[in-house]
Order: C-alpha cells, then sequence, then structure tokens
C-alpha cells in the first residue's frame, strides 16, 4: 500500500527484488510471507529456485493457487505466519466488498487498525515461522531470501526470528514495515529498527522494501 503513494521506493523495492533474483539459482529457497496473488512468487519461481508462499485469506489463496499451483518449485500454505502457531483475526480493510483484491493487500492480524472493518473479518491459520525456517534448513546452509509483508505483525516475527538466531542463516531479509499505517506501533516498529541494524546490515535484512 504505501508503494504506491510512494514512486521513488517503489523503483527502489523493484530493483532490490531484480538483483535478489538475477541471483537466485535452482536449489536455493525463497520464502514469501504475504504471497497475496503471487506477485513477487512468481518472479523467485521463475529462477528455478525452490519457493514457499504463504497466504492466510482463502479468497486470495484461490487465486494464488490458480496463478502458481501447478508450478513444481512451488509450495504454497494458505496460512499466515507469526511467532507462534494457532489461529489469529484477518482483519479486511474498509472498502473490501468494492474491490476485494486491492483491498486484500491491507488485510491484517494487528488489532487496532483504523482501516480495518470489523465486520468484515475470518478466522485464519497461523504458521510458526521460527519452527518453519529451523525445518527448511536441515536441507540447506542458509534460506536465500524471505520476504515479508504482513502488515504489522513482522513485529512479533522479526524479533522471534532475531532472537532464535535465524535471521543470520538468511541470505537477504525483504521486510515491507507498516508505521503509515499503524501510528499506535510507531514506539515498536522503532525500537525493532533500531533492534535490527544494530546486529544485521541492510543488504541482510532491509527493512524499507516497498
Amino acid at each position: 500500500m504505501r508503494a504506491l503513494k510512494d514512486p521513488a521506493r517503489l523503483a527502489y523495492g523493484r530493483g532490490f527484488l531484480d538483483g535478489i533474483c538475477a541471483a537466485l539459482r535452482p536449489g536455493d529457497v525463497a520464502v514469501d510471507c504475504g504471497a497475496n496473488v503471487g506477485d513477487v512468487s512468481a518472479r523467485l519461481a521463475a529462477t528455478g529456485a525452490r519457493v514457499i508462499a504463504y497466504e492466510p485469506d482463502p479468497e486470495v489463496f484461490a487465486l494464488l493457487r490458480a496463478r502458481l499451483g501447478a508450478l513444481a518449485n512451488v509450495t504454497l500454505i494458505e496460512k499466515g505466519v507469526g511467532a507462534q502457531a494457532g489461529t489469529a483475526v484477518l482483519r479486511r480493510p474498509k472498502g473490501h466488498a468494492r474491490n476485494p483484491l486491492a483491498a486484500s493487500l491491507g488485510n491484517t492480524v494487528v488489532e487496532g487498525v483504523a482501516y480495518a472493518d470489523p465486520e468484515n473479518a475470518v478466522t485464519v491459520e497461523i504458521a510458526d515461522l521460527v519452527t518453519d525456517l529451523q525445518v527448511i534448513l536441515r536441507d540447506v546452509a542458509e534460506v536465500a531470501l524471505l520476504k515479508i509483508d504482513i502488515e504489522g505483525a513482522e513485529i512479533e516475527v522479526l524479533g522471534a526470528l532475531d532472537a532464535a538466531g535465524l535471521l543470520g542463516r538468511i541470505r537477504c531479509t525483504l521486510v515491507e514495515t507498516h508505521e503509515v499505517q499503524m501510528p499506535h506501533l510507531a514506539d515498536r516498529f522503532a525500537a525493532l529498527r533500531a533492534a535490527i541494524a544494530a546486529r544485521h546490515p541492510p543488504s541482510r535484512v532491509n527493512l524499507d522494501w516497498i
């Protein structure tokens, strides 16, 4: 959502992704959290890398499956990601009925978001991303790419990944943060940025991707 308002940031994000895709090879593993209809996953899959894509919204997941489900190197998981497994209420934005696909870019499990419509929500499954990545890393030395666009839930997820020492085993982590859309979490986003910057260079953990 932020990228639509900032062409410079959108161009930067696309260029960064171009470089990552140029470096991916068959045998690499890329994980897409918040895949939506698969625009990023499709580009990653075209490199021959193994792609694992998470998308919790059942309506959106149906479109993702129709688009990428037949690809042998893509695994689709109808779940969101979090710091622990379970279920969560996925809140859809106001105006979802007018344009469900566009509105789905703002789906969030975070409470207290002003743009969310409390009357339009669905309960979804949440995967423990720490555990899932630990399983993947049993078979590969590193995860080549982790992309996270999960509308505010990145605060807990990144904290859990960092605490588990997993960010050091991911070649590049791309994160879209949402402090603009979620000003009530501004202090927590600032703390997250400071903690990540103290331990990881932006070439490894990029918190400014679109």
